[in-house]
């Protein structure tokens, strides 16, 4: 970029995102961190922030385990499979979720 900017200051850097999870490690992110393609293959956005706790629109729970990302769709919240991911992200930013759960019942609903 031009021009000299101020470098920002560690302590202000966002890193409670998505990627940045630990295996075993359960967050609260938004639903539409999550987008499905035309092949219905699940997608999360890596750069997504995350909370510990649920409230306001931060209602998906996800889980990284050993095996990859688990979601857990809030009731009543419904995908459009697209062939556009999210407008600025990048092809390195996408994380394929392992497997989908019911929020409901806690239950398996799709898996790769």
């Amino acid at each position: 970029m031009k021009g000299q900017g101020v470098e920002l200051p560690p302590h202000l850097l966002k890193t409670d995102l998505i990627r940045n999870m630990k295996i075993s490690e359960e967050r609260f992110t938004t639903p539409w961190a999550m987008m499905v393609d035309e092949d219905m293959r699940c997608y999360l956005n890596g750069t997504y922030l995350i909370s510990e706790s649920s409230g306001g629109t931060v209602t998906m729970r996800i889980e990284r385990r050993s095996d990859g990302y688990h979601v857990f769709i809030p009731d009543g919240e419904k995908y459009l499979p697209s062939t556009i991911p999210w407008v600025g992200a990048k092809e390195g930013d996408l994380i394929p979720v392992k497997e989908v759960h019911s929020n409901r019942i806690g239950v398996l609903i799709s898996k790769i």
